[in-house]
């Protein structure tokens, strides 16, 4: 007998056999190689290959001058080089999720602020000029008007006084909802004006390469030509044309000065905005998100199974596919949430990505519990009844026979019809007798002697998988 019956290896082990009287190895499938052991007798050393994508399990086969003798069962466990794959798989999957959500994270909301456009204008004693104003943050948007000299209304107009210090003139917006929030700006009094034909360009829009053309609006100077200052990004041009290259910066400040008259005017441009983050920037973190929770759930219940010892190399291509489908499976519940159809950690927004991310993350941790869910939603909304009568996985229900004909010949009766089958049984009279099945249209019934007297009536119903015929009935000659 050959010894041991039964060895399980890992890729490139070896195991030794024994088996009294063999003098030639074989293995069957070729999977590896087998030799006998020199100097040992009925010894033979098999080795299993180094590398497998899926166990395996072959026979060690022991025979003597060509007859079999014994064999024993090897089975080849690839789990150690899947625990190995898995492990590298994990590794760069976890680095580059969370490098990924790091990258797409936007940047924290800008603090509440308040802004007045424009910055700088030229105005003649008397001229009015509309100020506008942003606040952001959290608080409302209303802001009180003040001016150092000159009159200025609740909506902003200003009008420059008739008889100027000589100083510049301070245009004060502040923040009704928060007197410590203000933004100011200035105001030249000369002879003549000098504005912009814009005080304020929302560029985040724009890409880059994009053009802004701003002009003076006022007398032109009297000898030489206006400067143009650029302060932020982008490209500013002799004439005033602005070019957007790059939004690393929130703004850039287009000035124009008239040397000649010390005039000065001054717009901004807004190039990029951190206080709303878009709806795509949410989508890639909760993509992100419902991967890494499922990839930590597949972590935990490969732990479990090699830990009991029943891992199974097959069950790989489960966990290399569990980010996909944690992801997928986040993302239909974030639209879910954004609309409302479920509701999210109280207090919280679909729009705050911290919200999103967490929400997310336990999507992909608990993915196969939230499908449950998600199927009492799908009921609730749409209710839905299947009402075919074909659908596949279900027993079409069993047509009943149907009697067309009785012919009585003899102690003989004859049943002719339709959709018998050899189950079937004969009742007559409420009786049930003995009968053979012809055809599926055709069944014989031999009469007992109490059936067969002249002017009998016979009712017969054929009856098949627990369903009648109707009754049809006829009379012995």
């Amino acid at each position: 007998m050959i010894q041991p019956k039964c060895v399980t290896l890992l890729p490139g082990g070896q195991q030794e056999f024994t088996c009294q009287g063999a003098d030639t190895w074989i293995i069957s499938p070729q999977f590896g190689a087998i030799a006998p052991e020199a100097g040992a007798p009925g010894t033979g050393r098999y080795r299993a290959p180094r590398f497998l994508l899926l166990s395996r399990t072959i026979a060690v086969i022991a025979t003597a001058r060509g007859t079999e003798i014994d064999r024993a069962s090897v089975t080849i466990s690839s789990a150690g080089a899947w625990m190995t794959v898995l492990a590298i798989f994990w590794a760069l999957v976890s680095i580059g999720l969370i490098w990924a959500v790091t990258w797409v994270w936007p940047p924290p909301p800008a603090p509440p602020a308040v802004a007045v456009y424009p910055p700088v204008a030229t105005l003649p004693a008397g001229e009015a000029l509309q100020f506008l104003s942003s606040a952001t943050g959290a608080g409302d948007a209303a802001v009180i008007w003040t001016a150092s000299e000159g009159e200025i209304t609740p909506t902003g107009v200003f009008t420059a006084p008739g008889a100027p210090s000589g100083k510049p003139v301070t245009v004060t917006a502040t923040r009704n909802s928060d007197r410590t929030q203000s933004a100011a700006a200035q105001v030249l009094v000369r002879p003549t004006k000098m504005i912009m034909n814009r005080s304020v360009v929302n560029a985040t829009g724009i890409s880059r390469g994009g053009k802004i053309q701003f002009t003076a609006i006022g007398p032109p100077p009297a000898t030489g030509a206006l400067q143009w200052y650029l302060t932020g990004p982008g490209r500013l041009g002799a004439n005033g044309l602005y070019t957007v290259e790059d939004k690393a910066a929130s703004e850039a400040v287009i000035t124009v000065v008239d040397p000649s008259t010390d005039r000065k005017a001054a717009a901004v441009v807004h190039l990029s905005s951190v206080s709303e983050q878009s709806d795509l920037t949410i989508i890639y973190i909760v993509l992100l998100m419902g991967a890494f929770g499922a990839l930590l759930a597949g972590m935990r219940s490969f732990v479990n199974f090699v830990g009991n010892r029943d891992f199974a190399p097959s069950w790989s291509f489960y966990y290399f596919s569990r980010p996909m489908f944690g992801a997928g499976v986040a993302l239909i519940v974030f639209f879910a949430y954004r609309i409302g159809a479920i509701n999210g950690p109280k207090g919280t927004s679909p729009a705050d990505p911290f919200a999103a991310a967490f929400v997310a993350g336990v999507v992909g941790l608990f993915a196969d519990t939230v499908l449950q869910k998600l199927r009492e939603i799908v009921v609730q909304l749409f209710r839905p009844e299947d009402e075919r009568k074909d659908k596949l996985g279900a027993a079409a229900a069993p047509r009943p026979p149907a009697i067309t004909k009785l012919v009585v010949s003899g102690t003989a009766l004859t049943i002719s019809g339709s959709d018998f089958t050899a189950q079937a049984t004969v009742t007559i009279n409420g009786n049930t007798v003995a009968s053979k099945f012809v055809s599926g249209s055709e069944i014989t019934v031999a009469l007992p002697a109490a059936l067969a007297a002249s002017g009998s009536k016979l009712e017969v119903v054929v009856v098949q998988d627990g369903v009648k015929s109707k009754p049809m009935s006829t009379q012995i000659p």
